[in-house]
């Protein structure tokens, strides 16, 4: 990002991806990559508040930021994925990261991308919001829920978020991750 420093142009946005996996060591320092799942479920919060001081410190916190692709689990073929967990991921992550970020993109809508047998039952574990044979995930419906929120925040914390709607309807949402 400093190279764009006192140049004619800039970027337009800034994106970055997130997957839960932590690296044992420095990435200059590593060989084969090693790393393991993240075991808490603020890391993404706290990677995104490092790139907003890192944006900040270069002059470019006006530019959009997105986390283009981000999921629960970055493995396929773990039933964890066809499992509510990556439902309560979803709705923390959206929530937490609200105000912090300027959209969020899940990394896969369907089940179709990953490897698996076509005799396979229809969940296997794939980490799509589809199934491989078009059946909503609960990851699908953490979005619906999400969509269902209304335009004015009115508070949220933790585990909950309340929103408000121009017809002066409120919405709460309240989850468990």
């Amino acid at each position: 990002l400093n190279g764009f420093q006192g140049k004619a142009y800039a970027p337009d946005f800034i994106s970055a991806y997130y997957f839960p996996f932590v690296h044992s060591a420095p990435l200059s320092a590593q060989k084969d990559m090693p790393s393991r799942a993240s075991s808490s479920s603020n890391d993404m919060v706290a990677k995104i508040r490092e790139i907003d001081l890192l944006l900040k410190s270069t002059l470019f916190d006006q530019i959009p930021f997105y986390i283009t692709e981000y999921t629960s689990y970055l493995l396929s073929n773990n039933y964890i994925n066809d499992s509510a967990y990556p439902a309560t991921y979803i709705l923390s992550q959206s929530i937490e990261n609200y105000g912090n970020v300027n959209g969020l993109g899940y990394w896969s809508a369907s089940d179709l991308s990953f490897n698996h047998k076509h005799s396979s039952p229809p969940f296997f574990g794939g980490n799509g919001l589809l199934s491989k044979d078009s059946i909503c995930n609960p990851a699908y419906y953490a979005f619906s829920l999400l969509n269902a929120l209304g335009q004015y925040l009115v508070a949220k914390d933790k585990h909950y978020i309340v929103t408000a709607s121009e017809e002066e309807r409120i919405q709460v949402l309240v989850y468990y991750h």
